[in-house]
């Protein structure tokens, strides 16, 4: 049907959250281009977590219409392939009756920049994708962009960040309480932090800090035509 095949981005952008358990909610998503292209907030709820070293759970939900969940992991010798399995219902308004969705994936395993962009870019020519301002890096084998869909497309600004509750730039939910001593804690308290000094000659106190990064991820899928 031509002599170049086609190429369709699906990206995906998320944020970590302040349950701290390795959820990531879904916060924009970009289509395309040229086909089916959209770019924007999902207009269903969609979380990801690790299962294990090796696998992710995706939970999917639009109230009203439908849920579908999928698990994705790693198999075979060395973990060299990623298996696929999702399963689902939908209930769309007017329809009589629910239905049933199932599908599945699979595809070898690339690690790392430095073997993804090679096999990317032999993939282009193997289907020989026609040039774009778009996909240029990948001709140059130039560093993957943040935000792949800009030349089509649009992507998550630092206000989409924070009101889809981007621990980055919101106050948590979960606080300590205002402390409160009374005379005999306060007592024991000087008593306790004189005890220690004497002991040590020295009090010091310690923090850690967390880093919250903003997390997207990019999959990249190209049909042959």
């Amino acid at each position: 049907c031509g002599e170049h095949g086609n190429v369709q981005i699906i990206e995906e952008f998320g944020t970590s959250t302040f349950e701290k358990d390795g959820t990531i909610n879904l916060i924009w998503v970009n289509i395309g281009p040229t086909s089916d292209e959209s770019s924007g907030i999902p207009s269903q709820e969609t979380r990801m977590s690790t299962v294990d070293d090796n696998a992710v759970f995706t939970y999917v939900h639009q109230p009203g219409v439908f849920t579908y969940t999928i698990t994705e992991t790693f198999y075979g010798a060395e973990d060299a392939y990623l298996i696929g399995v999702g399963t689902g219902a939908s209930n769309e308004p007017g329809a009589p009756n629910f239905q049933r969705q199932s599908g599945s994936l699979s595809g070898p395993k690339i690690i790392g920049k430095d073997n993804f962009l090679p096999a990317l870019k032999k993939a282009y020519e193997e289907h020989k994708i026609a040039d774009t301002p778009d996909w240029i890096w990948i001709k140059r084998g130039q560093a993957i962009p943040s935000c792949l869909s800009e030349q089509w497309g649009s992507c998550p600004t630092d206000e989409d960040w924070c009101l889809a509750m981007d621990p980055s730039c919101n106050e948590s939910v979960y606080q300590e309480p205002a402390a409160s001593l009374n005379g005999f804690g306060i007592a024991l308290t000087t008593i306790l932090v004189v005890e220690a000094s004497s002991l040590s000659g020295d009090i010091y106190s310690s923090g850690i800090l967390l880093p919250v990064n903003k997390k997207g991820t990019s999959y990249i899928s190209q049909r042959s035509s």
